[in-house]
C-alpha cells in the first residue's frame, strides 16, 4: 500500500472519531502558487513520513493538474473561508483543517495544518504533512497563517468533507477507483 494510501486510509479513520475525512483532504493537499513550476501541492492533509530523507513523499504532487482550475479552488476556498471560521467556532464538525502555502527559496509547498484554531485573523495548528521540497518544516510543527494567506479549508463530518476544494483539480492524477471515493465523500 503506498504512502498516499495509508493516509487516505488514515485520514478516514480518524474521520469517524474526530479528525478525520481530513485524509480525504489528502487529496486536497494543496494548493498553486503564482509560478506553478515552482510549487507543489501537497495531497494529504496528514501523511506519514517518508523513509529516506531525500525521498519525496507520495503526496507531494508537482504537476498533472490544471494550475486554472486549482487557482479557481483556492479563490473559493478564500471567498468561504468565513463559513469555514462559523463551523470552527461553534465545533460542529469532527475535524478542522486549513492548507497554508510555505515557501522556501523558488519553492513554494502547501501544507494541511491540522488541530486548528482561529485568534486575531491567524490559524494556528500542526503541520499534518511531511515536506517534499521544503527543508525548513516538519510533520507535527506547530504553525500560523493568516486568515487571507490560506489556499484551502476542510471540515469534515462524519464521512463527509466540506470545503477542500483544491482537491477537485487534484483527483485527476489519482487512481481512478480511488478519485471516485472521495468524490463520493466531497459535499460540493
Amino acid at each position: 500500500m503506498s504512502t498516499r494510501e495509508n493516509i487516505l486510509t488514515l485520514l478516514m479513520k480518524h474521520t469517524y472519531p474526530i479528525l478525520p475525512l481530513l485524509c480525504l483532504t489528502f487529496l486536497t493537499l494543496v494548493g498553486c502558487s503564482e509560478k506553478p513550476v515552482e510549487s507543489a501541492a501537497s495531497a494529504t492533509p496528514v501523511a506519514s513520513s517518508s523513509s529516506e530523507a531525500d525521498e519525496k513523499p507520495d503526496t507531494l504532487i508537482t504537476g498533472g493538474y490544471d494550475p486554472v482550475e486549482m487557482e479557481a479552488a483556492v479563490a473559493r476556498a478564500r471567498s468561504e473561508v468565513d463559513h469555514f471560521l462559523e463551523v470552527l467556532q461553534t465545533g460542529d464538525a469532527d475535524s478542522f483543517l486549513v492548507k497554508a502555502p510555505i515557501t522556501e527559496g523558488d519553492n513554494t509547498e502547501h501544507f494541511w495544518i491540522k488541530d486548528v484554531t482561529f485568534e486575531d485573523g491567524v490559524f494556528k495548528g500542526l503541520i499534518s504533512n511531511d515536506p517534499g521540497m521544503i527543508t525548513t518544516v516538519t510533520y507535527g510543527q506547530a504553525w500560523s497563517v493568516a486568515k487571507d494567506e490560506i489556499t484551502d479549508w476542510v471540515y469534515n463530518r462524519g464521512d463527509r468533507m466540506h470545503g477542500g476544494y483544491t482537491i477537485d483539480p487534484l483527483l485527476s492524477t489519482w487512481d481512478p477507483e480511488r478519485a471516485e471515493e472521495v468524490r463520493k465523500r466531497l459535499v460540493r
